[in-house]
Protein backbone atom coordinates (compact mmCIF):
# COMPACT_ATOMS: atom_id res chain seq x y z
CA UNK A 1 0.00 0.00 0.00
CA UNK A 2 1.42 3.35 -0.99
CA UNK A 3 2.34 5.83 1.68
CA UNK A 4 -0.33 8.38 2.48
CA UNK A 5 1.78 11.46 1.88
CA UNK A 6 0.76 14.98 1.09
CA UNK A 7 3.22 17.76 0.28
CA UNK A 8 1.98 21.10 1.68
CA UNK A 9 0.41 23.19 -1.04
CA UNK A 10 2.24 26.43 -1.85
CA UNK A 11 -0.60 28.70 -0.78
CA UNK A 12 1.01 30.86 1.86
CA UNK A 13 0.95 33.88 -0.42
CA UNK A 14 -2.82 33.71 -0.97
CA UNK A 15 -3.44 36.04 1.94
CA UNK A 16 -0.82 38.53 0.82
CA UNK A 17 -2.26 39.20 -2.62
CA UNK A 18 -4.07 42.25 -1.22
CA UNK A 19 -7.75 43.19 -1.25
CA UNK A 20 -9.32 43.68 -4.64
CA UNK A 21 -12.57 45.10 -3.28
CA UNK A 22 -13.99 46.84 -0.24
CA UNK A 23 -14.05 45.01 3.06
CA UNK A 24 -17.71 44.84 4.00
CA UNK A 25 -17.69 42.29 6.80
CA UNK A 26 -16.66 43.00 10.37
CA UNK A 27 -13.75 41.38 12.15
CA UNK A 28 -16.31 39.49 14.25
CA UNK A 29 -17.74 37.87 11.15
CA UNK A 30 -14.29 36.87 9.96
CA UNK A 31 -13.62 35.47 13.43
CA UNK A 32 -16.68 33.25 12.99
CA UNK A 33 -15.16 31.97 9.76
CA UNK A 34 -11.94 31.10 11.57
CA UNK A 35 -13.74 29.45 14.47
CA UNK A 36 -15.53 27.10 12.09
CA UNK A 37 -12.30 25.65 10.67
CA UNK A 38 -10.37 23.03 12.67
CA UNK A 39 -6.78 23.78 13.64
CA UNK A 40 -4.19 21.23 12.60
CA UNK A 41 -3.24 20.63 16.25
CA UNK A 42 -6.83 19.67 17.07
CA UNK A 43 -6.90 17.14 14.24
CA UNK A 44 -3.78 15.14 15.09
CA UNK A 45 -4.43 11.50 15.84
CA UNK A 46 -2.81 10.60 19.14
CA UNK A 47 -0.48 7.71 19.80
CA UNK A 48 1.17 6.16 22.85
CA UNK A 49 4.46 7.97 22.26
CA UNK A 50 2.65 11.33 22.53
CA UNK A 51 1.39 10.65 26.05
CA UNK A 52 4.29 8.84 27.78
CA UNK A 53 4.33 10.40 31.21
CA UNK A 54 7.18 12.78 32.14
CA UNK A 55 6.94 11.17 35.57
CA UNK A 56 8.82 8.20 34.15
CA UNK A 57 11.87 10.41 33.47
CA UNK A 58 15.04 9.52 35.36
CA UNK A 59 18.72 9.88 34.63
CA UNK A 60 18.20 7.22 31.98
CA UNK A 61 16.58 8.93 29.01
CA UNK A 62 15.05 5.62 27.92
CA UNK A 63 12.68 5.78 30.89
CA UNK A 64 10.72 8.57 29.17
CA UNK A 65 8.99 6.06 26.92
CA UNK A 66 11.68 5.75 24.24
CA UNK A 67 13.03 2.33 23.39
CA UNK A 68 16.80 1.76 23.43
CA UNK A 69 18.34 2.12 19.97
CA UNK A 70 19.06 -1.61 19.64
CA UNK A 71 15.62 -2.73 20.82
CA UNK A 72 12.87 -3.53 18.30
CA UNK A 73 9.52 -1.83 18.66
CA UNK A 74 6.42 -3.98 18.98
CA UNK A 75 5.21 -4.85 15.46
CA UNK A 76 1.66 -3.58 15.76
CA UNK A 77 2.66 -0.55 17.78
CA UNK A 78 4.76 0.30 14.70
CA UNK A 79 1.92 -0.51 12.28
CA UNK A 80 -0.55 1.63 14.21
CA UNK A 81 1.91 4.49 14.50
CA UNK A 82 2.77 4.41 10.78
CA UNK A 83 -0.91 4.61 9.82
CA UNK A 84 -1.45 7.41 12.32
CA UNK A 85 1.63 9.34 11.13
CA UNK A 86 0.55 9.12 7.49
CA UNK A 87 -2.83 10.67 8.30
CA UNK A 88 -1.26 13.35 10.50
CA UNK A 89 1.20 14.44 7.82
CA UNK A 90 -1.62 14.99 5.37
CA UNK A 91 -3.97 16.84 7.71
CA UNK A 92 -1.20 18.96 9.22
CA UNK A 93 0.05 20.04 5.80
CA UNK A 94 -3.35 21.00 4.46
CA UNK A 95 -4.96 22.43 7.61
CA UNK A 96 -1.81 24.30 8.59
CA UNK A 97 -1.85 26.10 5.27
CA UNK A 98 -5.60 26.76 5.44
CA UNK A 99 -5.30 28.17 8.97
CA UNK A 100 -2.55 30.53 7.78
CA UNK A 101 -4.75 31.70 4.92
CA UNK A 102 -7.86 32.48 6.97
CA UNK A 103 -5.81 34.49 9.43
CA UNK A 104 -4.84 36.91 6.68
CA UNK A 105 -7.00 39.49 4.92
CA UNK A 106 -9.31 38.02 2.26
CA UNK A 107 -8.73 39.06 -1.31
CA UNK A 108 -12.38 39.99 -1.53
CA UNK A 109 -15.63 39.65 0.35
CA UNK A 110 -19.00 38.89 -1.22
CA UNK A 111 -22.39 38.78 0.48
CA UNK A 112 -21.99 35.31 2.01
CA UNK A 113 -18.48 34.39 0.94
CA UNK A 114 -14.86 35.28 1.69
CA UNK A 115 -12.30 34.55 -1.03
CA UNK A 116 -8.52 34.31 -0.86
CA UNK A 117 -6.69 34.32 -4.20
CA UNK A 118 -6.33 33.40 -6.96
CA UNK A 119 -2.61 32.97 -6.51
CA UNK A 120 -0.04 31.45 -8.86
CA UNK A 121 3.53 30.74 -7.82
CA UNK A 122 6.09 31.37 -10.55
CA UNK A 123 7.39 27.79 -10.41
CA UNK A 124 4.11 25.93 -9.95
CA UNK A 125 1.83 24.66 -12.75
CA UNK A 126 -1.40 25.52 -10.92
CA UNK A 127 -3.34 28.55 -9.71
CA UNK A 128 -4.97 28.27 -6.27
CA UNK A 129 -8.00 29.76 -4.55
CA UNK A 130 -9.60 29.31 -1.12
CA UNK A 131 -13.25 30.13 -0.36
CA UNK A 132 -15.39 30.06 2.77
CA UNK A 133 -19.17 30.29 2.31
CA UNK A 134 -21.72 31.07 5.04
CA UNK A 135 -24.37 28.34 4.96
CA UNK A 136 -26.70 29.98 7.48
CA UNK A 137 -26.58 30.20 11.26
CA UNK A 138 -23.04 29.40 12.38
CA UNK A 139 -22.35 26.84 9.64
CA UNK A 140 -19.58 27.44 7.09
CA UNK A 141 -18.41 25.45 4.08
CA UNK A 142 -14.84 25.78 2.86
CA UNK A 143 -13.06 24.73 -0.31
CA UNK A 144 -9.48 24.79 -1.55
CA UNK A 145 -9.31 24.50 -5.31
CA UNK A 146 -6.82 24.75 -8.14
CA UNK A 147 -6.81 25.10 -11.90
CA UNK A 148 -4.08 24.83 -14.56
CA UNK A 149 -1.85 27.89 -14.60
CA UNK A 150 -2.66 28.67 -18.22
CA UNK A 151 -6.41 28.83 -17.53
CA UNK A 152 -8.31 31.99 -16.63
CA UNK A 153 -11.72 30.31 -16.35
CA UNK A 154 -13.42 29.69 -13.01
CA UNK A 155 -14.97 26.60 -14.61
CA UNK A 156 -11.56 24.93 -14.57
CA UNK A 157 -11.14 25.00 -10.81
CA UNK A 158 -11.08 21.56 -9.19
CA UNK A 159 -11.44 20.98 -5.46
CA UNK A 160 -8.56 19.51 -3.48
CA UNK A 161 -10.13 20.16 -0.06
CA UNK A 162 -13.81 20.52 0.84
CA UNK A 163 -15.20 20.75 4.33
CA UNK A 164 -17.84 22.06 6.70
CA UNK A 165 -17.55 23.43 10.24
CA UNK A 166 -19.46 25.40 12.85
CA UNK A 167 -18.49 28.60 14.67
CA UNK A 168 -18.82 29.19 18.40
CA UNK A 169 -22.42 29.55 19.50
CA UNK A 170 -23.57 26.58 17.43
CA UNK A 171 -24.24 23.35 19.37
CA UNK A 172 -22.16 21.58 16.72
CA UNK A 173 -19.07 23.75 17.28
CA UNK A 174 -16.08 21.41 17.23
CA UNK A 175 -17.85 18.96 14.94
CA UNK A 176 -17.42 18.86 11.19
CA UNK A 177 -15.82 17.00 8.32
CA UNK A 178 -13.52 17.49 5.36
CA UNK A 179 -12.29 15.53 2.36
CA UNK A 180 -8.96 15.72 0.54
CA UNK A 181 -8.74 14.60 -3.10
CA UNK A 182 -5.17 13.47 -3.67
CA UNK A 183 -5.85 12.58 -7.31
CA UNK A 184 -6.78 16.19 -8.05
CA UNK A 185 -3.69 17.42 -6.21
CA UNK A 186 -1.54 15.10 -8.32
CA UNK A 187 -3.22 16.10 -11.59
CA UNK A 188 -2.65 19.79 -10.84
CA UNK A 189 0.98 19.31 -9.79
CA UNK A 190 2.32 15.81 -10.59
CA UNK A 191 5.88 16.80 -9.68
CA UNK A 192 4.90 17.73 -6.11
CA UNK A 193 2.55 14.75 -5.66
CA UNK A 194 4.03 11.77 -7.56
CA UNK A 195 2.90 9.14 -5.04
CA UNK A 196 -0.38 10.67 -3.84
CA UNK A 197 -3.59 8.90 -4.76
CA UNK A 198 -7.19 8.54 -3.73
CA UNK A 199 -9.31 10.38 -1.23
CA UNK A 200 -9.19 10.95 2.49
CA UNK A 201 -12.33 11.81 4.45
CA UNK A 202 -12.14 13.02 8.05
CA UNK A 203 -15.05 13.39 10.47
CA UNK A 204 -14.19 15.13 13.75
CA UNK A 205 -15.91 15.49 17.10
CA UNK A 206 -13.98 18.01 19.20
CA UNK A 207 -14.93 19.72 22.45
CA UNK A 208 -17.35 22.61 21.86
CA UNK A 209 -15.55 24.61 24.55
CA UNK A 210 -11.80 24.72 24.13
CA UNK A 211 -9.65 25.90 27.02
CA UNK A 212 -5.99 26.67 26.43
CA UNK A 213 -4.60 23.44 25.04
CA UNK A 214 -3.77 23.19 21.35
CA UNK A 215 -5.03 19.60 21.21
CA UNK A 216 -8.31 19.69 23.17
CA UNK A 217 -9.61 16.56 24.88
CA UNK A 218 -11.64 14.50 24.60
CA UNK A 219 -11.78 14.16 20.85
CA UNK A 220 -12.92 11.53 18.38
CA UNK A 221 -11.71 11.48 14.79
CA UNK A 222 -12.81 9.08 12.05
CA UNK A 223 -10.77 8.76 8.88
CA UNK A 224 -11.46 6.88 5.64
CA UNK A 225 -8.56 6.23 3.24
CA UNK A 226 -9.51 5.20 -0.28
CA UNK A 227 -6.61 5.01 -2.76
CA UNK A 228 -7.50 5.06 -6.43
CA UNK A 229 -4.53 2.98 -7.61
CA UNK A 230 -4.89 0.07 -5.20
CA UNK A 231 -7.53 -2.20 -3.76
CA UNK A 232 -6.31 -1.22 -0.30
CA UNK A 233 -8.58 0.81 1.95
CA UNK A 234 -8.68 1.70 5.62
CA UNK A 235 -11.18 3.03 8.14
CA UNK A 236 -9.58 4.54 11.22
CA UNK A 237 -11.21 5.49 14.50
CA UNK A 238 -9.13 7.56 16.92
CA UNK A 239 -10.27 8.33 20.47
CA UNK A 240 -8.22 10.56 22.76
CA UNK A 241 -9.55 10.84 26.30
CA UNK A 242 -9.11 13.43 29.02
CA UNK A 243 -7.12 10.98 31.16
CA UNK A 244 -4.62 10.70 28.26
CA UNK A 245 -5.51 7.12 27.46
CA UNK A 246 -6.29 6.44 23.83
CA UNK A 247 -7.62 4.00 21.26
CA UNK A 248 -7.04 3.60 17.54
CA UNK A 249 -9.00 1.00 15.59
CA UNK A 250 -7.82 0.33 12.03
CA UNK A 251 -10.04 -1.80 9.82
CA UNK A 252 -9.72 -2.54 6.11
CA UNK A 253 -7.56 -4.11 3.43
CA UNK A 254 -3.84 -3.49 3.77
CA UNK A 255 -0.39 -5.04 3.54
CA UNK A 256 0.76 -5.58 7.11
CA UNK A 257 4.21 -6.77 5.99
CA UNK A 258 6.85 -4.10 6.62
CA UNK A 259 8.18 -4.45 3.04
CA UNK A 260 4.78 -3.41 1.63
CA UNK A 261 5.53 -5.71 -1.33
CA UNK A 262 3.32 -8.67 -0.45
CA UNK A 263 -0.39 -9.41 -0.78
CA UNK A 264 -3.11 -7.40 0.93
CA UNK A 265 -4.84 -8.82 3.99
CA UNK A 266 -8.19 -8.15 5.57
CA UNK A 267 -6.99 -6.61 8.77
CA UNK A 268 -8.41 -5.23 11.99
CA UNK A 269 -6.03 -3.73 14.51
CA UNK A 270 -7.51 -2.43 17.76
CA UNK A 271 -4.80 -0.65 19.73
CA UNK A 272 -5.07 1.01 23.12
CA UNK A 273 -2.61 2.63 25.49
CA UNK A 274 -2.51 4.11 28.95
CA UNK A 275 -1.20 7.49 30.11
CA UNK A 276 2.29 6.03 30.53
CA UNK A 277 2.41 4.85 26.90
CA UNK A 278 2.15 1.10 27.51
CA UNK A 279 -0.43 -0.59 25.34
CA UNK A 280 -2.01 -3.55 23.64
CA UNK A 281 -3.04 -4.46 20.08
CA UNK A 282 -5.63 -7.10 19.21
CA UNK A 283 -5.33 -8.14 15.59
CA UNK A 284 -7.33 -10.23 13.14
CA UNK A 285 -5.80 -11.15 9.77
CA UNK A 286 -7.39 -13.04 6.89
CA UNK A 287 -6.71 -13.56 3.20
CA UNK A 288 -3.63 -12.23 1.45
CA UNK A 289 -0.52 -14.02 2.69
CA UNK A 290 -2.41 -15.79 5.46
CA UNK A 291 -2.69 -19.53 4.59
CA UNK A 292 -6.31 -20.49 3.98
CA UNK A 293 -6.06 -23.35 6.48
CA UNK A 294 -5.13 -20.88 9.22
CA UNK A 295 -7.36 -17.96 8.25
CA UNK A 296 -8.38 -15.97 10.14
CA UNK A 297 -5.40 -15.53 12.39
CA UNK A 298 -5.90 -13.65 15.63
CA UNK A 299 -3.11 -12.33 17.77
CA UNK A 300 -2.45 -10.23 20.82
CA UNK A 301 0.64 -8.09 21.20
CA UNK A 302 1.46 -5.85 24.18
CA UNK A 303 4.22 -3.30 24.65
CA UNK A 304 5.75 -1.57 27.64
CA UNK A 305 6.43 2.11 28.25
CA UNK A 306 9.50 1.82 26.00
CA UNK A 307 7.25 0.40 23.21
CA UNK A 308 9.12 -2.92 23.34
CA UNK A 309 7.11 -6.12 22.98
CA UNK A 310 6.16 -7.45 26.42
CA UNK A 311 3.72 -10.14 25.27
CA UNK A 312 2.82 -11.87 22.01
CA UNK A 313 0.62 -14.81 21.07
CA UNK A 314 -1.14 -15.78 17.85
CA UNK A 315 -3.74 -18.42 17.08
CA UNK A 316 -1.73 -20.14 14.35
CA UNK A 317 1.69 -20.57 15.92
CA UNK A 318 3.23 -18.31 13.29
CA UNK A 319 5.64 -16.97 15.89
CA UNK A 320 6.59 -18.16 19.34
CA UNK A 321 4.62 -16.93 22.31
CA UNK A 322 6.53 -14.23 24.19
CA UNK A 323 6.05 -13.15 27.79
CA UNK A 324 2.99 -13.45 29.99
CA UNK A 325 -0.37 -11.85 29.29
CA UNK A 326 -0.30 -10.56 32.84
CA UNK A 327 2.34 -8.08 31.63
CA UNK A 328 -0.21 -6.38 29.36
CA UNK A 329 -1.43 -2.93 30.32
CA UNK A 330 -4.98 -4.00 29.40
CA UNK A 331 -6.78 -7.29 30.00
CA UNK A 332 -9.53 -6.76 27.38
CA UNK A 333 -9.88 -5.81 23.72
CA UNK A 334 -10.24 -2.10 22.97
CA UNK A 335 -13.78 -0.85 22.43
CA UNK A 336 -15.02 2.27 20.61
CA UNK A 337 -16.53 3.95 23.66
Amino acid sequence: MKSWRFVTLSLAALGSVGPLGCMTQSDDQLDSVRQALPKKESMQLDGPETVASPATNTSNSNDAGVAPANAPYATFYTFTRNVRDGVNRITAGVLGTVWFIVNTKPTRIESEQAIWGPYTDALEPATWRFRVTHQGGQEYAYILEGRPKESSSDQDYRAVLTGVGYAQGDPKHGDGSFSIDLDVARSLDPVAHPDDSGKITVVHDLPATVKTELSPLPRTIEVTLLPSDSAAHLDILSIAREDHTGTIVVDGLADVDESKKTALEDVTVASQWNAMGAGRSDVTLAGGDVPAALSPVTLVECWDTHFKQSYYKDSAGIAATVGDIGACAFSEVATAD
